[in-house]
């Protein structure tokens, strides 16, 4: 197991975290929703099939004491994905692209790494196992398949809290796009890092992806 980097690289690496984590698994297949009532299920069912989008926004990590932000291009396609996050003052730009069995990472001091998937790239420089899967079924409003999951429900049938393989995701507004409610403002938080996510604006192909 990697030994906790230099305060400097640290800095560094939140770039690459944030990215990790929210990039997660590469594949997106259409989920199948969690018992709850016909709201749910249908709200569920609808953006379930939403498995490619064109993601912009800002983004927080807050990582052991230490505060990152970044404005953040998220591009998904079903088999792949790309992000950009771009440091408002000028600390760089960290760039993931992953698909099923490769993820690779650069970073704003120069750094390229690649390995199968991004649980490993964070292990390998931060030495944690960080459930990061997930997050591509969260932003969207959706647990992950397979593991337990706690929620709750607003009146809409919408998720306003889950807690899922040691995450809790706090949605905390929502808007329309394409005929289907989506996370506009996010709070994830697991024992070592918070995210704070906003959206300024989702983009989804023509058939929903």
């Amino acid at each position: 197991m990697a030994g906790n980097p230099p305060a400097h690289r640290r800095r560094l690496l939140c770039a690459g975290l944030l990215a990790l984590a929210l990039g997660g698994c590469a594949a997106v297949p259409p989920t199948t929703p969690l018992e709850g009532d016909s709201g749910w299920r249908r709200h569920a069912e609808a953006v379930g099939r939403i498995t490619a989008w064109d993601l912009q926004g800002r983004v927080a990590l807050t990582l052991e004491g230490e505060a990152w932000h970044a404005s953040l291009l998220w591009q998904q396609l079903p088999d792949s994905y790309r992000l950009r996050l771009s440091s408002p003052l000028g600390q760089g730009v960290a760039m993931v692209e992953g698909r099923a069995g490769e993820v690779r990472i650069a970073l704003p001091d120069g750094t390229r790494d690649r390995a199968a998937d991004a649980e490993t790239l964070l292990r390998r420089h931060l030495g944690w196992r960080l459930p990061v899967d997930g997050l591509a079924w969260w932003v969207r409003g959706l647990p992950r398949p397979g593991p337990e999951a706690r929620p709750r429900f607003d009146d809409a049938g919408r998720l306003v809290r889950l807690e899922q393989s040691g995450w809790r995701i706090d949605y905390l507004d929502y808007v329309r796009v394409g005929g289907q409610d989506l996370p506009r403002r996010v709070f994830l938080a697991s024992d070592h890092l918070e995210v704070r996510l906003v959206v300024s604006h989702w983009t989804l192909p023509p058939d929903g992806g």
